[in-house]
């Protein structure tokens, strides 16, 4: 009989073998990379692109993270068989013990060599989906910048949120006067200027909500968008 191996990985260990992956798909400046499991088995994460003041905090999908460790592991020698790797939840325990997340392999049944991996200079390259958040201010200025890449000169942009369809539209008042974009022009305006800034924006992967006014804080209509590749800095 032929007795095979279960390898096992900590969250340490997972944690390790995403930051080697992500650093060669150009994420060498990602900071405070996380991984996070949950009781069904999946796995999500988050790290942070900081510059000029400003932070860019990017979720990691499960299909990121699975990925990512297959990649490194296979990259340092110990290939893992295809759709072996299993994650386990560990709830917190006690004072101070917080929840945390293992997993387990079964190596590769045929040696393979690692796959090499790279990412378009100036960016970070996901095998997989990912998303960002951008701010109901952080969306104006995004609509702004779309309006001066047309030889524009705003001022003031305001985003209404439709319920019904989950939409948005959007008015920009401009030197001598405004524009209005309807919900194809709006996402068609961001994947544009996401793109300009290093962006790989998957097609449709606008998602908007709106948030009322709180205390201490304005409200308004957010996006969050799907993404395979955001820039290295911002």
């Amino acid at each position: 009989m032929q007795l095979q191996i279960t390898l096992k990985f900590s969250r340490e260990e997972l944690t390790r073998l995403l930051k080697a992956s992500l650093f060669k798909r150009g994420g060498s400046a990602l900071d405070n990379v996380t991984v996070t499991g949950s009781e069904d088995g999946t796995v999500s994460g988050y790290a942070y692109v900081r510059g000029n003041g400003k932070t860019l905090s990017v979720s990691l999908s499960h299909e990121v993270i699975e990925s990512c460790v297959m990649e490194a592991s296979a990259a340092e020698g110990k290939p893992l068989e295809p759709g072996s790797l299993k994650f386990t939840y560990q709830p917190g325990r006690g004072f101070g013990g917080g929840a945390s997340v293992s997993a387990e392999a079964k190596p590769a049944s045929q040696s393979a060599s690692a796959d090499s991996v790279s990412a378009p200079a100036g960016t970070i390259a996901f095998p997989g989906t990912c998303t960002v958040q951008f701010s109901p201010e952080e969306l104006k200025e995004l609509l702004k910048s779309a309006a001066r890449k047309s030889g524009l000169e705003p001022t003031y942009a305001s985003v209404s949120f439709s319920e019904k369809d989950s939409t948005a539209s959007a008015s920009i008042s401009v030197k001598g006067g405004s524009v209005a974009l309807n919900a194809d022009e709006v996402k068609e305006a961001l994947a544009e200027i996401l793109a300009d800034r290093g962006y790989t924006v998957v097609a449709g992967g606008f998602k908007y909500s709106y948030q009322n006014a709180s205390f201490g804080g304005s409200g308004g209509t957010s996006v969050k968008v799907t993404v395979t590749g955001v820039p290295n800095r911002i």
